[in-house]
């Protein structure tokens, strides 16, 4: 009887514990051109496997109803002309909608947008930030790891 109690005990426990999630690089990217002048003073910007964009700046790359549909349209990498651009990023099975205000590109860099998230039961946190593949540098937001999300729960 003591081990049935212990045995539901756990599971339960199992149940509260958060559940991290992050997206990866993917394996190959197909770049779409956006808001782009000349090739020459471009910039690339892709996300991490999970996540897809579907607006940069005032032009939605993804129309309403792919927004909504796992079969639609889902862009990983868009080549943008140097400068500033607001990005609207979306997560594959979320509803959830991530803005990237004034992002500030170089031409002839490559930039990478990364997260992670923590589950909760009823609820759940994204971290994100975009790291210049160029550089190795992080330009926009703060790199979270499992362990930085640990710390909030304590």
């Amino acid at each position: 009887m003591k081990n049935i109690i212990l045995t539901i005990i756990a599971l339960g426990l199992m149940g509260c514990s958060s559940v991290y999630q992050s997206g990866n690089i993917i394996e190959k990217y197909k770049i779409e051109d956006v808001a782009l002048t000349e090739i020459n003073e471009a910039a690339i910007i892709k996300v991490t496997s999970g996540l897809f964009i579907w607006k940069i700046d005032q032009s939605q790359i993804v129309n309403k109803f792919d927004l909504n549909f796992r079969w639609g349209k889902r862009p990983t990498a868009v080549r943008v002309a140097k400068g500033k651009h607001t990005l609207f990023i979306k997560g594959s099975e979320s509803k959830i909608t991530i803005m990237i205000d004034r992002l500030d590109v170089k031409a002839g860099h490559e930039y990478l947008i990364e997260y992670i998230a923590k589950r909760e039961k009823h609820y759940g946190r994204v971290f994100y930030w975009v790291r210049d593949l160029t550089t190795g540098q992080i330009v926009y937001g703060k790199k979270k790891t499992k362990a930085d999300l640990e710390k909030l729960e304590n």
